[in-house]
């Protein structure tokens, strides 16, 4: 069997296409610990739910934010988005079949993001457009993939180009 080689080239629609292999994405869902409490009163004792408190930032986060930080410093330190530029951002993010199951979409994008924040874009408010993929990579590696797109009349990103309905 031999081995041919391949060339990828970046969709036009992105400004910056970047990412990693070897670290799993954490979520903020490992910063919360649920607490146990119940009111107690003369007649019944009534169970509280849904309450946590914030655990410290967890070694996992620290960890991703400080790798985010050092491949930005080093690499696309020139891609700062101030405000009041809009950007859409889009997540691609591999892991093993077991962390597909355990983790919400949702929790790693913020955990991205979070990350970002400050590196790549003042704030997040700023993300007006997410489009967030989680998979099962077959050889179970943990990577991502992370594409930034400053929108403009002229692109509009991928987002703008979708449409959930048309004239009839």
């Amino acid at each position: 069997m031999t081995q041919t080689d391949k060339t990828y080239k970046q969709n036009p629609k992105l400004n910056l296409l970047f990412g990693f292999y070897g670290s799993k994405v954490p979520t903020k869902q490992d910063k919360f610990k649920p607490l146990e409490g119940v009111v107690y009163d003369e007649e019944n004792d009534t169970v509280l739910d849904n309450i946590y408190v914030k655990k410290p930032v967890s070694d996992a986060v620290e960890s991703f934010n400080k790798v985010m930080e050092d491949i930005i410093t080093n690499k696309y330190e020139s891609f700062f988005f101030e405000k009041p530029k809009e950007i859409e951002v889009v997540l691609s993010i591999s892991c093993n079949k077991r962390r597909f199951y355990e983790v919400d979409v949702d929790n790693l994008a913020k955990c991205v993001l979070d990350s970002l924040k400050g590196l790549l874009f003042e704030d997040d408010s700023q993300v007006t457009g997410l489009i967030c993929y989680k998979h099962v990579n077959d050889k179970g590696m943990n990577s991502i993939l992370i594409g930034i797109t400053e929108l403009s009349p002229k692109n509009k990103g991928f987002i703008g180009d979708i449409s959930l309905f048309s004239e009839v």
